[in-house]
């Protein structure tokens, strides 16, 4: 993929003056050979977000990075469940973290616990899954979530 070398690049040009590309946002072209189909299921109730193929940059303070990530309508979540109206991988970071004793450093912890919030099913991933394993990312939340939600007079199988 020629994502990390394009973000570094946009990474020079916010550096020299920013900011020039705050809010922009990229997409993996449907051609793309990393693209896939996201049909993972025909359940109407399924609700797992589509593959992280958006990519923007993140701010945390003055920290730069970038990320993949899905913004999806999911947004009525049970109580203690992923709000899956937007999530995404981990922030690929440009930048280093600030120094604690920085005059920037608490915009940057308040910053990153919102943006932290937002990496929930793609934990752990830094740039898109791939397609069998967001199927199988897929499988286990869906099954897990059933599992959460059984009602008490259906019958339990060991």
């Amino acid at each position: 993929s020629e994502v990390p070398a394009f973000m570094d690049e946009i990474y020079c040009i916010e550096k020299i003056k920013p900011p020039v590309v705050d809010g922009c946002n990229w997409y993996l072209s449907e051609n793309s050979p990393d693209n896939y189909d996201m049909t993972v299921s025909d359940d109407d109730d399924d609700e797992t977000p589509e593959p992280p193929f958006d990519v923007s940059l993140v701010r945390a303070g003055s920290r730069l990075g970038w990320r993949w990530s899905w913004k999806g309508d999911f947004i009525n979540a049970a109580p203690g469940e992923p709000n899956f109206e937007h999530v995404s991988c981990e922030v690929n970071w440009l930048d280093p973290e600030p120094k604690k004793d920085s005059s920037d450093y608490e915009l940057y912890v308040l910053e990153l616990k919102q943006i932290e919030k937002e990496i929930n099913f793609f934990k752990g991933f830094h740039e898109p899954p791939t397609a069998e394993r967001y199927e199988q990312l897929c499988r286990d939340w869906d099954w897990e979530h059933k599992r959460k939600h059984k009602r008490p007079d259906q019958p339990r199988f060991f």
